[in-house]
């Protein structure tokens, strides 16, 4: 009988000093911003460098806020922008293999909002030998290709490769994407490959131009040129072209020709 009586007195104090926390979180400052104060908050987080979990593969800013307190879970499930950075796995891109758990739930609650591609491979491993078939965007993404204001890829020369060549043979609708970073890991390069290099393989169908209709800034680093020709990018404005590796070299003057013929809207040129 004494024992119970201990065990009900120690419930009642535990369950007394989860309404003393609650009660104080409830004093605290920041619980009297109104919510409007505090999606702003939310939304300039996304700004912070370094926005990504490299162990979990997902942008960690909108599950920590949502994990704070009641009351920020609900803004932060509320706010559809704060899940706009959708990060791809490494299984999205492998045919047959089901979307990642993180892909499929940071596109449901983006809803409607425009979403940021991203997949950064592992730049320690080596590039895989697939064929060119296997690799793939997952599908659930490709049905909302219409919603992607930006895609950012770092990768392996032939797993970038692959992707292009998954686009050039799809039939679904233009992406809608205005900016685009294409970022080669270097060592993955068995020769030089000048960035306005076009090497197309024998059978190859062409590009349908107006591929990204809505593109307007491009960022290649270490990126051919021959991944994604320019003649995709009618409405391109702004051009950047890097080369950081000891295999890749910048175009010379003789090919600013190419560049300009290719992309009549261009108003920016940077090779560095």
């Amino acid at each position: 009988a004494l024992q119970a009586i201990l065990d009900s007195i120690h419930a009642t104090r535990l369950e007394l000093e989860s309404k003393r926390a609650t009660l104080e979180s409830q004093l605290a400052p920041v619980s009297s911003l109104p919510t409007e104060i505090l999606i702003q908050v939310f939304l300039a987080s996304l700004d912070a460098p370094g926005p990504f979990d490299h162990t979990t593969q997902m942008d960690y800013i909108p599950t920590t806020r949502s994990c704070v307190c009641r009351r920020w879970r609900a803004i932060a499930l509320d706010t559809p922008q704060l899940w706009r950075r959708v990060v791809l796995h490494a299984d999205d891109l492998q045919h047959g293999r089901p979307t990642a758990s993180s892909t499929q739930l940071f596109v449901e609650r983006a809803r409607s909002s425009p979403m940021d591609i991203f997949y950064i491979g592992n730049p320690n491993s080596e590039p895989t030998r697939r064929a060119h078939s296997s690799g793939t965007p997952p599908r659930h993404i490709l049905a909302h290709m219409t919603r992607v204001s930006s895609i950012h890829l770092v990768s392996h020369y032939d797993e970038m490769e692959r992707l292009a060549r998954f686009f050039r043979f799809s039939d679904f609708e233009p992406i809608t994407a205005e900016e685009l970073n294409l970022s080669v890991i270097t060592s993955s390069l068995q020769r030089p490959i000048p960035l306005l290099e076009v090497a197309p393989r024998r059978g190859d169908t062409p590009w349908r131009r107006a591929f990204f209709p809505n593109l307007h800034n491009a960022t290649l680093n270490n990126a051919p040129l021959g991944l994604l020709p320019l003649s995709l990018f009618p409405a391109l404005r702004t051009l950047r072209l890097s080369a950081t590796g000891s295999n890749t070299t910048i175009p010379g003057i003789l090919h600013l020709g190419r560049i300009l013929a290719c992309c009549p809207a261009l108003e920016h040129l940077s090779m560095l």
